[in-house]
């Protein structure tokens, strides 16, 4: 089994045009593995706004996601965010910011499963140093250590199923003792390339430590009631656990804009529709 790393560059509502030549850049520069989900709606259980989220709503979430078949080493992963960092900092951009996550641990049930689901090991996540996060163009932000992201969704997009909202969602997860301090309702680009207007929503309990995160999803795993009420609801329900590497906000380096071709734009503007 491969590395597990994800990068995630967020966008609030106003940056459309941000987004739109940011996924032009690193598609045009040959990059593989990027793509856009479209932020619907934010539901948050907290007074406080959510640390590493961007300002005001989340809008476009633009994720590069490594391969778990391939070896992707942690040089790499750093090289890549700090060109993700330098070129937001040439950005008209008010709000942005980048997030680099492991995923140590995945957990699902469904039918075909019965009760030994389906399940990635968990592992023990990398713990990187504040001096190996210290990029350039980018200041650090203060996150939470680790989280569970409880990715829930319709069975399939033909399924006529009532929709969950996030705060319906949210509630469910916390009758089984779960502690849901946001829940984002998004489409991603696939969904979206394949013409589906379904959605998914993902509840995020936030951890104090990578252990910590292992034991909660370990016991929300084993309480079959849970996958059982959202079966009947025909929705699936899958636990990602992360740690949360580290999250920054880029230093503006200039007022002017970093612009593409508008041939560019035009091409990828439906990405981030």
């Amino acid at each position: 089994m491969g590395s597990r790393f994800e990068l995630h560059v967020g966008f609030p509502t106003s940056a459309e045009a941000a987004a739109r030549d940011f996924l032009a850049i690193v598609l045009n520069g040959g990059k593989r593995g990027w793509s856009c989900s479209d932020v619907l709606s934010i539901h948050s259980e907290m007074e406080a706004e959510d640390p590493h989220n961007v300002p005001g709503t989340l809008k476009y979430l633009i994720s590069q996601s490594f391969s778990d078949r391939e070896e992707v080493s942690a040089d790499y992963v750093l090289s890549e965010a700090q060109n993700v960092l330098s070129t937001l900092a040439k950005m008209d951009i008010d709000d942005a910011r980048l997030e680099v996550e492991y995923v140590f641990g995945y957990r699902t049930r469904v039918e075909d499963y019965a009760l030994s689901g389906s399940s990635l090991p968990f592992s023990e996540p990398p713990e990187w140093s504040s001096a190996r996060l210290n990029f350039r163009d980018g200041e650090r932000i203060v996150t939470p250590n680790s989280e569970i992201h409880f990715v829930i969704q319709k069975k399939s997009d033909e399924s006529r199923a009532a929709c969950l909202s996030s705060d319906q969602a949210s509630r469910i997860l916390r009758t089984y003792g779960v502690d849901v301090q946001q829940t984002i309702e998004y489409r991603s680009q696939a969904m979206t390339e394949r013409g589906s207007n379904a959605t998914k929503l993902i509840c995020t309990s936030y951890q104090e430590s990578p252990s910590h995160a292992e034991f909660e999803a370990e016991r929300v795993f084993a309480q079959s009631g849970l996958f059982e009420e959202l079966t009947a609801r025909d929705y699936t329900l899958k636990l990602v656990s992360e740690r949360i590497l580290g999250c920054f906000k880029p230093i503006t380096e200039m007022a002017g804009h970093l612009s593409v071709s508008e041939a560019s734009g035009t091409q990828y503007a439906e990405h981030v529709r």
